[in-house]
């Protein structure tokens, strides 16, 4: 049957480590040897495009802001303190997951151009710039509404007191 074995990949990529199962106390991860047999549903490697990266990161629950596919931000891995990488937002999803913290937080993937220096399994943070608009945060008892306008009262600079609309949220 091996000699018939083929594999194939919808993109041009190396294939990472093959391990399977639950890693052990120590970090350990049992490996797959020739001849053993395994469910058919267990994933006994994974194909890694060399045509650029996806950066998994979790954005919490309480931090979660609306955020457009094609958002760019900034990589800074764990082993390159000094260098960053530009990435951009190519997904959010919906379904929040149980981290290892303990927290609710939705995955987010980011490409990472093929240019930067990233090979799969590197740990490291992104950097959001959502808005450099000024907001002006009051609390939810000063909005008001009038049909679907949100709107709120603030002093100007004249010392005048005047409504100004915004989106609540």
């Amino acid at each position: 049957n091996r000699d018939r074995a083929e594999l194939r990949s919808p993109f041009a990529g190396v294939v990472s480590l093959a391990l399977i199962g639950q890693a052990t106390p120590d970090g350990v991860r049992p490996t797959v040897e020739p001849g053993v047999n395994v469910p058919a549903t267990t994933t006994l490697f994974t194909v890694s495009a060399t045509d650029g990266h996806r950066f998994r990161a979790h954005l919490d629950q309480a931090d979660r802001v609306p955020l457009e596919q094609g958002t760019v931000g900034t990589l800074r891995l764990d082993s390159q303190p000094g260098l960053t990488h530009e990435v951009t937002l190519s997904q959010v999803v919906p379904v929040p997951e149980l981290t290892a913290s303990g927290t609710r937080a939705y995955p987010a993937l980011f490409d990472v151009p093929a240019t930067a220096a990233v090979v799969p399994g590197l740990q490291g943070t992104v950097t959001l710039t959502v808005t450099t608009e000024p907001q002006l945060v009051v609390p939810a008892t000063a909005i008001l509404r009038e049909a679907d306008t949100a709107y709120v009262f603030r002093l100007d600079a004249d010392r005048i007191l005047r409504r100004t609309e915004g989106v609540a949220g």
